[in-house]
């Protein structure tokens, strides 16, 4: 049974040292902890061979699963202490501490009866053994009582009213275990310490000094730990946590001149090379936090905060952290804060103190202040690391809380605070995605909308990613809403470091977008709404103006060339001698032999056998775009009528692909071959709902010729659309003077003049341009 009994107690050498933070906050407690643990385990080795064979294996209450839920309550009060608990666990961890106290209280009862009896029996071996059994069996549980009742009284502030009144009940229990053991030492001499602790901690520094005089006395076997009121002896410190609670005596008593005398012995001109005791670095921090002359922004604090976790890791903060903010918030230590936050940095409490209580909140389930605390200290750190990290954890703390535009304004006031800082972009980015969350895509009284943030984070850090992401959510955004124009704007705006072949297609493809739409060609204006093709003419003018303009600003590199070269022979027009000198340097300098083609084609200066298979337009889509601009400059420049449209004969010879059907019988008849045309007129008309459409359209093309035999046909088919409309409408009327007209230039003049006569008798128009026309050809 040796080797058992020997891992059991090398597991709880292990335990100890993972519950107990070494001479940090619970220490007392800890330390009679890992005595009452190593018992229990040795008690229950021996209690093998002690117990008859008919007795149920000890346990310390009546709960069947007390043991570990023992375990629990205490790990939970330790952590509680260390790190802080909501206002909810805190209660929760009250009452299941006075549960297992009121369990052990009655099994400390069971087992003073069962004493009493044996006292009464007959004296013999067996009873002698079940007497000392139970005596084992009270003392631990007295030590369970006074462990768990002095681990909640550190739960609260050092001198608070509830840390005050928990303390007076774990004095009370530790004085009852005392009287119960008159004779056991080694009990007294570590219930003696704990009793100190808790005298301290109820705000009686004068019996915790005697009580710790006599349990130092009491170690050395010179008589019992008792604590009383005689005999009062020199306190001798044998080790740093010792000198530690003396030092805690001292910032009770006031005596701030004693306990920097031990804080400078202790820790000389250097107190972060000073050897690492975490109960002398709480200590310090106690003394720095409470002496009278500390500095209003408690910037030593925050020093030693920092010194303390280089010495001891990122535990040691914490518990530092918690035993800072735990006395500020019983203190009230944010009235001065909420009152004004916008203190000088002289005046204002450190950052990192701020962090601190921010951390402190947010462990104790308050997260509303904690996120204000994080904003507070987001705002006056100068650190910009720091400053960062304190305005993501009060963001998202704001977020859960649904106050994204708080988080959102916050996230974007440090990041421009700190705009050197490689993390400020993604700041900016952040907030927008809070703002949209929100609801919030323009500016509002609640701050800045999203659209408003991606622009700013642009136009401050335009070469991070994070522009580069905001530039395309921006570019996604105008697209969804129908702003092809701007989208096309913002993808050609982007400096040269984010142009490569992906962006410069987008960039392509949106100005293709903004320009021609989605399905060009595939629906035109009737012949006769003349407010339609103006406003279609000043939109497509409006947007090449956008465009020229911003290309002209555009980024110097190549792929920003080519894509200026692209859209300048794909949708540029050519009606003017700069504009034709325009899309001549285009064609000259593009990378793509179908465009530097086009270029030609579309100037009159093409090379006869350039339809091979290799200058081919690549997809549908780019076959539309230049489809669409060659149909635009059959408008512009009538030299080129022949030429374009028997390229787009031959372009498009499949005229089921969704484009308007009014399209190749007009460009039949521009292409010279008005006989083809005619037929196609004819084959289309049956199954057309608009026959005068594809009328006017083939009328419209042939009156565009100067051969006398094409103007004749224009003139029957102008006719012919008219006899087909009301006399009274505006249409029958133009469609009347559009034949009359093309009579005129064919050179039947006295024709021409007899329709007329006859039209301003029997029907003149309204529209004076007409009547006007009508009374030139009359004369």
């Amino acid at each position: 049974m040796v080797p058992n009994g020997t891992a059991k107690r090398m597991k709880t050498s292990r335990r100890q040292s993972m519950l107990c933070p070494l001479f940090g906050p619970g220490q007392f407690s800890c330390r009679l902890l890992g005595w009452f643990v190593t018992a229990v385990v040795l008690l229950a080795a021996s209690d093998v061979h002690a117990q008859r064979p008919a007795d149920k294996p000890l346990r310390l209450s009546s709960d069947t699963v007390g043991d570990s839920q023992l375990s629990a309550v205490r790990d939970d009060l330790v952590a509680a202490i260390t790190e802080g608990a909501s206002p909810a666990d805190t209660t929760a961890l009250i009452q299941r501490q006075r549960r297992f106290d009121r369990e052990l209280a009655g099994e400390l009862a069971a087992i003073r009866d069962e004493l009493v009896e044996i006292q009464k029996g007959e004296f013999d071996r067996e009873s002698q053994q079940r007497r000392e059994e139970l005596r084992r069996q009270q003392s631990l549980l007295w030590l369970t009582r006074v462990e768990l009742a002095a681990l909640l009284s550190e739960m609260f502030a050092e001198g608070s009213a509830d840390g005050v009144a928990l303390s007076a009940t774990s004095i009370r229990l530790i004085r009852e275990a005392l009287a119960n053991f008159p004779n056991d030492s080694e009990l007294h001499q570590e219930l003696a310490r704990l009793l100190s602790e808790s005298q301290l901690r109820s705000g009686d520094p004068d019996s915790a000094i005697r009580t710790m005089q006599q349990a130092s006395t009491a170690g050395k076997g010179t008589e019992d730990a008792v604590p009383t009121e005689q005999k009062p002896q020199p306190l001798v410190v044998n080790t740093s946590s010792e000198l530690a609670f003396v030092i805690r005596v001292d910032l009770a008593k006031h005596r701030w001149d004693a306990a920097a005398d031990k804080l400078q012995q202790y820790y000389g001109d250097a107190p972060s090379s000073a050897p690492r005791s975490p109960a002398m670095d709480l200590a310090r921090l106690r003394y720095l936090m409470l002496r009278p002359n500390r500095a209003t922004d408690l910037r030593e604090v925050a020093q030693w905060l920092d010194a303390i976790e280089q010495r001891g890791g990122a535990t040691s903060r914490r518990n530092a952290e918690t035993l800072l903010a735990r006395y500020r918030a019983s203190r009230g230590a944010d009235e001065s804060e909420s009152t004004d936050a916008s203190d000088s940095g002289e005046r204002s409490t450190d950052p990192r103190v701020l962090r601190a209580d921010a951390r402190y909140y947010l462990r104790v389930g308050q997260s509303l202040p904690a996120a204000v605390t994080f904003a507070r200290a987001a705002v006056r750190d100068r650190n910009a690391p720091r400053s960062i990290q304190s305005a993501i954890e009060s963001a998202a703390i704001l977020q859960s809380v649904s106050k994204e535009p708080a988080a959102a304004e916050l996230l974007r006031r440090i990041a421009m605070a700190h705009p050197q800082h490689e993390s400020s972009p993604m700041l900016v980015l952040q907030a927008a995605s809070l703002r949209s969350a929100a609801g919030g895509t323009a500016s509002s009284s609640a701050g800045q909308g999203a659209h408003e943030l991606l622009t700013e984070l642009i136009d401050q850090w335009p070469l991070s990613q994070a522009a580069q992401t905001a530039r395309a959510t921006l570019i996604e955004s105008a697209v969804a809403r129908g702003d092809a124009a701007r989208a096309a704007e913002l993808a050609t705006e982007m400096p040269a470091a984010h142009w490569n072949d992906t962006t410069a297609r987008r960039c392509v493809d949106l100005w293709q977008r903004a320009i021609v739409g989605a399905s060009p060609l595939s629906s035109l204006c009737d012949w006769d709404d003349d407010e339609c093709q103006s406003e279609n003419a000043a939109g497509v003018v409006e947007s090449l103006t956008r465009m020229r303009n911003v290309f002209a600003a555009a980024a110097s590199t190549a792929l920003a060339e080519q894509a200026e070269f692209t859209c300048t022979i794909l949708l540029d027009s050519c009606d003017n001698d700069a504009r034709r000198e325009r899309l001549r340097l285009a064609g000259e300098g593009s990378s793509d032999p179908f465009l530097s083609e086009l270029a030609r084609r579309r100037l009159g200066k093409s090379v006869p056998d350039v339809t091979s298979e290799k200058n081919a337009p690549r997809s549908s889509v780019l076959v539309r775009v230049v489809a669409w601009r060659l149909n635009e400059d059959l408008s512009e420049n009538p030299a080129l009528h022949r030429d374009i449209a028997s390229y787009l004969l031959t372009l498009l010879p499949d005229f089921s692909s969704g484009i308007d059907s009014r399209l190749p019988i007009a460009w039949s008849m521009w292409s010279g071959n008005a006989s083809h045309g005619l037929q196609r007129l004819r084959d289309e008309i049956p199954e057309s709902d608009q026959p005068g459409e594809l009328i006017a359209a083939a009328a419209s093309a042939l009156a565009d010729s100067a051969n006398p035999s094409d103007l004749q046909l224009a003139s029957r088919l102008w006719l012919e659309l008219a006899a087909g409309l009301p006399s009274a409408t505006t249409s029958h009327q133009r469609a009347k003077v559009e034949g009359i007209a093309c009579q005129w230039r064919a050179g039947d003049r006295s024709g021409a003049r007899a329709a007329a006569e006859l039209m301003l008798l029997t029907n003149p128009p309204q529209d004076p341009a007409m009547r006007e026309k009508l009374q030139k050809w009359s004369r």
